[in-house]
This record gives structure tokens, C-alpha cells and sequence, in this order.
């Protein structure tokens, strides 16, 4: 599963220029300002229509865009490697959108997210991508974990809006409080109350979690959050982007298409709802210090009352 991060475009607002921009095949190697260069940049733009879905009384157009490219090391060396010793083939999507108004790209890259897409746009000014993606909290990715141990699936909408609801924690990550290891589980099984009175004990801060989301016709979509990035897999998504097939194309750009769809109702509706039941959590008391510390020991008196019963019928 590739996690992404989302930007907007600050020189351009209209979608079709950014496209044409992007689609071009006369682009340039980007020399970059250290050791690494981008170099045989190829894209292609996966739609020949843009298409527009409805989210949220909105609507939003978008397209897909494919590109390869070579990142070459530099060795100034004495004796340099060969160049091919040194070249390593890239590949990856960049997901084009707006609403009407800004040009927004959700890309298969972190760190080096900003300089692949100016890369791909051939952009050399400044400020011209700048980063539009949430920092998520740690102490948010406790309280899921705490909403969906106690099957408080729902998350509040207001009223007309479809139901949302979180369920089946199947990963998390964390780091222990001395940070010197990170604790881990996963698997279909991780609400164990073993494994989870085990993870939230030793670990100090949360990294990752990852867990089921049902919402108005998508009867399944899985999803990771990180601080800084996000993820879903095509692979267990169940809804209604499935009952449409895009005959003219390989399977592989039609499932990415889809994907394309679910990464949308993440970012505009999905994520911006449980930010927003969890700050209303805040506000009005609901979740707090207290609050986790009482989470903690509902699950250790789960716990002790399974060891109990365990030990009462071994030697039964």
C-alpha cells in the first residue's frame, strides 16, 4: 500500500493547463541542489476526458497521471561508478484535482513529494507547490483506537448527512517511552485485549494506525494514517466505485482510477469529519487525560477478568 501526501498548486488554478503542463513530452533533467539528479522524466495522463464525481454537494474534477524517471546519483570520484550503477528507475501517479478553484495533487511521495512534482511540472520558481496535507495527532490515533475497542463505531455528521463509522483496527505502530524501540501489531485479530492493553502500555507515542471505514455507499474502505501521510488499498475496497469499469483501459490504470476515487473521499470528507468529531471530542470533555486513563483500565480490567476466567478452567 503506497501512502501519499496532497499539495496545491500556488501558479496555476485551471486543471487542463496543469494537465497539458504535466502530458508534455518535452521535459527537462532537473539537476538539483545535492548528490542526486532526476533525469528521462516520461508521463502520461490516464484519462483523455477529465471526470467529475460529486462529493459533498461539490463537485470535483479530476484526472491521473502516470510518470517514470531515472534518479542518478552523482560520483565525482577518482574511479565513478558506471552511470547505470548509479541510476534508479522511479515510477508513480499524481492524482489532479480541483473543485473549481485551486489545482490540488495527491502523490504517491513524502519527503521528496515537492521536488518530484515541480520536477514533473517543470516549475523552478518558489512557492509554487506548497504542502496541503493535515499533521495528524498522536493523541487522535488513541482515541480511535479507544472509540473502536469500545464500539463507538459512529462518527457524528450533521444531520442529513450520510453515516460514518470506524471498525476492525487490524495495525498500529508506536514508539516506547524511553524511544529507543517502536512497538507494533497487526492482523485481523488486533483488537485482542492482550495485544492492545500491551501496545497502549508501552508505547509513549502512536505512529500509525490502521483500521475499516464505512461510509454512505462504501461499504468498506481501508485506511492508514500516519503524522504526515495517509493510505488505502483498491485491494480491500468494497463500494460503489467498483460498478464502474473503464473498458478502455488496462486493469492497472483502472484500478488506479478507482483508488484515485477513494483518495478523494478521504481527503474531502472522510478525514476532515473524524479531525473534526475528534476536536468537538476535545471541546466538550468527551476526551482528555482522564478520559485515557480510564480507556487504560477498562481494558486491564478486561483483561484480568479473561486471565481469571482462563486460570479457573485450566484444570477443568
Amino acid at each position: 500500500m503506497a501512502s501519499v501526501t496532497r499539495w496545491f498548486d500556488n501558479k496555476s488554478t485551471d486543471i487542463d493547463s496543469v494537465l497539458k503542463i504535466m502530458s508534455s513530452p518535452e521535459k527537462q533533467s532537473e539537476d538539483g541542489r545535492g548528490r542526486i539528479s532526476f533525469q528521462d522524466l516520461v508521463t502520461r495522463k490516464v484519462l483523455d476526458e477529465n471526470e467529475t464525481i460529486e462529493l459533498k454537494g461539490k463537485k470535483i474534477t479530476f484526472n491521473l497521471v502516470r510518470y517514470t524517471y531515472n534518479q542518478v546519483s552523482v560520483d565525482d570520484s577518482e574511479n565513478p561508478l558506471p552511470i547505470e550503477d548509479r541510476t534508479v528507475p522511479r515510477s508513480g501517479s499524481v492524482i489532479v484535482y480541483t473543485d473549481g478553484m485551486l489545482v490540488r495533487y495527491i502523490i504517491n511521495r513524502n519527503s521528496d513529494a515537492q521536488r518530484v512534482l515541480r520536477f514533473i511540472l517543470g516549475y523552478s520558481g518558489k512557492g509554487e507547490v506548497i504542502k496541503n496535507q493535515p499533521i495528524l495527532k498522536s493523541d487522535m490515533f488513541i482515541w480511535l483506537i479507544k472509540k473502536i475497542y469500545s464500539e463507538e463505531n459512529a462518527i457524528d455528521l450533521e444531520d442529513g448527512s450520510p453515516a460514518l463509522s470506524v471498525d476492525n483496527l487490524t495495525e498500529f505502530r508506536g514508539q516506547t517511552e524511553d524511544a529507543t524501540n517502536m512497538v507494533s501489531a497487526n492482523g485481523d485479530t488486533i483488537m485482542n485485549i492482550l495485544s492492545t492493553l500491551s501496545f497502549l502500555l508501552e508505547s509513549n507515542l502512536m505512529k500509525q494506525i490502521k483500521f475499516n471505514v464505512e461510509y454512505d455507499n462504501h461499504s468498506n474502505i481501508e485506511l492508514v494514517l500516519s503524522k504526515s501521510v495517509i493510505g488505502t488499498s483498491v485491494k480491500n475496497y468494497s463500494g460503489a466505485f467498483e460498478d464502474k469499469s473503464y473498458t478502455s483501459l488496462i486493469k492497472e490504470d483502472n484500478d488506479l482510477i478507482i483508488e484515485a476515487k477513494i483518495y478523494l473521499v478521504c481527503y474531502l470528507i472522510i478525514l476532515p469529519e473524524i479531525i473534526q468529531t475528534y476536536e468537538g471530542a476535545i471541546d466538550a470533555d468527551d476526551w482528555n487525560s482522564d478520559k485515557h486513563k480510564e480507556f487504560l483500565k477498562n481494558v486491564a480490567s478486561d483483561l484480568q477478568k479473561k486471565i481469571n476466567h482462563r486460570v479457573e478452567n485450566i484444570d477443568k
